[in-house]
C-alpha cells in the first residue's frame, strides 16, 4: 500500500489527503444520516399515522363507554321519574352504542393496516363486551316497554274500577231499599281500597319495598271480598254488569301488577348485568387505551434510541474520519517530506563539495522525477570532477563532451582543456627556442673564454717582457 502511495503523483496525494477525509465524512454522515432519517421518518409516520389516530380512537372509546353507562343509568332512573324524559336517554344510549361501534371499526381499520395485534385484541375485547351490553340493553328496552304497557293497563283498570264504582254509587245513593242502603258502605270500601291498592303499587314501583306489594295484594283480596258482597246485594242487571266489570278490571290490574313486578325483577337483573358488563366495557376500553399509550411510549423510546444511535454513529463516523484524516495527513506528508529531505541532504553535501552522494528515491511521482534529475546531476558533476582531476594530473588527452550548447561547465572544461593544450604546445616550442639559444650562448661563452685566455696569455707575456726590461 505504501509503495502504491509512493507512486501516486504529488498533486494527487495532496488532493487525496484533502478529499479522502471529506469523502469519508460525507459518505459516512450522509449515508448514516439518510439511513437514520429513513428510520426516524418511519417512526414519525408510525406515531402520526398509527399511534395518534389509535390513541384518539381509544380515547373516544373510553369517553363513549363512560357516556354509554351514564346514559343507560339515567334511562333506568327515568322510568320512575316523571320529571325526566326516558326516551331522550334511551335514544342517547342507542346513539352511544352506534358511536362506540363506529369508533371501534375505525380503530380496527388502523390496527389492521399496521398489523397491531395488541390493539386488535383489546378492541375485540371491548367489542365482545359491548355486544353483550347491547343485547342486555335491547332486552331491557323490551322489558321497559312491556312495563310501560303494564303500567297503562293498571292505570286503565284502576280507573275503570273507580269509574264503575262511582257510577254504581251515583245510581244507588238516593234509593231507599235495603240492598241499595247496604251496598253504599261496600261501594265506599271499594273506592277506598282501590285507591289504597293503587297507592301501594305505585310505592312498590318507586321504592321496590316488598311491604308495599304485600299491602297491595291484601287490598286486592279485600276488593274480591267486597265484590262478592256487592254482588250479593245487587239486584239490578246494570249494576250486576258493573260489578262483573269491576271484578274483571281488578283481575286485569292484579295480573298486570304481578307481571309488572316479575318484569321489573327481570329488568333489575338485566340492569345489574348491564352495570357489571358496563364496568367491563370501561375496563376493557381503558385497558385498550393503556395498550395504545404503551405502544406510543414504545414508539417514543424507539425514536429516542434511533436519535441516540444516530448521534453515536455520527460521532463515531467523525472520529473514524478524523483518524483517517490524521493517518492520511501523517502518511502522505511523510511520503512527501522523507524523500525531499533525502534529496535536500544530498544537495547540501554536494554544496559542501561532497559529490559522492547516492539518492535511493525511486517513486513514480514528481519527487521521484526530482530524484532522478538529481541523480543525473550528480553523475554529471562526478563526470566533470573526474575530468578536472585528469586535467589537474596533467592528462590533457581527456575528451570533454559538453551535453549541450547550454552546458556552461562542459563547454568551459572543453575550452580550458583546449587552451591548456595550446599553451603546452606553445611552451614546448618556446622551450626548443630556449634550448637553441642556450646552445648558442654556450658556444659564445667558450669562444669568449678562449679569447680571455688569449688575452690573459698576452697580458702575461707583456708583463714578462716588461720585467725583463
Amino acid at each position: 500500500m505504501i509503495k502504491s502511495i509512493q507512486n501516486i503523483k504529488l498533486a494527487t496525494k495532496l488532493l487525496l489527503s484533502i478529499l479522502v477525509p471529506i469523502l469519508v465524512i460525507s459518505i459516512l454522515l450522509g449515508g448514516l444520516g439518510y439511513y437514520n432519517t429513513g428510520r426516524l421518518s418511519g417512526m414519525i409516520n408510525e406515531i402520526v399515522n398509527q399511534r395518534v389516530p389509535s390513541l384518539t380512537s381509544l380515547t373516544t372509546v373510553d369517553r363513549a363507554t363512560s357516556k354509554l353507562v351514564l346514559d343507560q343509568k339515567s334511562m333506568i332512573n327515568a322510568i320512575m321519574d316523571s320529571r325526566t324524559n326516558m326516551e331522550t336517554y334511551k335514544q342517547a344510549t342507542i346513539q352511544d352504542l352506534d358511536d362506540l361501534s363506529v369508533t371501534l371499526d375505525g380503530l380496527d381499520t388502523i390496527a389492521t393496516k399496521y398489523d397491531d395485534q395488541d390493539i386488535l385484541e383489546k378492541s375485540n375485547d371491548v367489542r365482545q363486551v359491548t355486544e353483550q351490553y347491547k343485547e342486555l340493553f335491547e332486552v331491557s328496552i323490551k322489558k321497559i316497554d312491556s312495563m310501560k304497557e303494564l303500567t297503562t293497563t293498571m292505570e286503565e283498570s284502576a280507573n275503570e274500577v273507580i269509574t264503575l264504582t262511582e257510577e254504581y254509587f251515583k245510581d244507588t245513593v238516593f234509593l231507599k231499599d235495603n240492598n241499595s242502603v247496604f251496598s253504599l258502605p261496600v261501594l265506599v270500601d271499594i273506592l277506598g281500597t282501590s285507591n289504597t291498592v293503587r297507592f301501594n303499587q305505585v310505592q312498590y314501583m318507586l321504592y321496590k319495598d316488598p311491604a308495599y306489594w304485600v299491602e297491595a295484594e291484601k287490598g286486592l283480596e279485600e276488593l274480591a271480598t267486597s265484590f262478592n258482597e256487592l254482588k250479593r246485594l245487587t239486584v239490578n242487571e246494570a249494576n250486576l254488569a258493573r260489578v262483573k266489570n269491576m271484578r274483571s278490571a281488578t283481575e286485569r290490574y292484579y295480573e298486570a301488577a304481578k307481571l309488572w313486578n316479575s318484569t321489573n325483577d327481570e329488568l333489575d337483573s338485566a340492569v345489574s348485568q348491564m352495570n357489571v358488563i358496563g364496568e367491563r366495557v370501561q375496563q376493557n376500553a381503558r385497558a385498550a387505551e393503556e395498550v395504545g399509550w404503551a405502544a406510543t411510549e414504545s414508539s417514543k423510546a424507539k425514536a429516542e434510541n434511533i436519535t441516540l444511535l444516530s448521534n453515536t454513529i455520527n460521532l463515531i463516523s467523525i472520529v473514524i474520519a478524523v483518524v483517517i484524516g490524521v493517518l492520511l495527513g501523517t502518511l502522505i506528508p511523510r511520503q512527501i517530506v522523507k524523500p525531499i529531505n533525502s534529496i535536500e541532504k544530498a544537495a547540501r553535501s554536494i554544496a559542501e563539495g561532497d559529490i559522492d552522494q547516492r539518492i535511493t528515491v525511486n517513486s513514480k511521482d514528481e519527487i521521484g522525477d526530482l530524484a532522478e534529475s538529481f541523480r543525473k546531476m550528480i553523475d554529471y558533476i562526478k563526470e566533470m570532477a573526474a575530468t578536472a582531476v585528469l586535467i589537474a594530473d596533467g592528462d590533457l588527452t581527456v575528451n570533454v563532451n559538453p551535453r549541450s550548447e547550454r552546458d556552461l561547465l562542459g563547454n568551459s572544461f572543453h575550452a580550458m582543456a583546449k587552451s591548456l593544450k595550446d599553451a603546452i604546445t606553445l611552451v614546448a616550442a618556446s622551450a626548443t627556442d630556449i634550448e637553441s639559444s642556450s646552445r648558442q650562448l654556450a658556444s659564445s661563452s667558450e669562444q669568449a673564454n678562449l679569447a680571455t685566455q688569449q688575452i690573459s696569455m698576452t697580458v702575461q707575456q707583456i708583463a714578462t717582457g716588461t720585467t725583463q726590461q
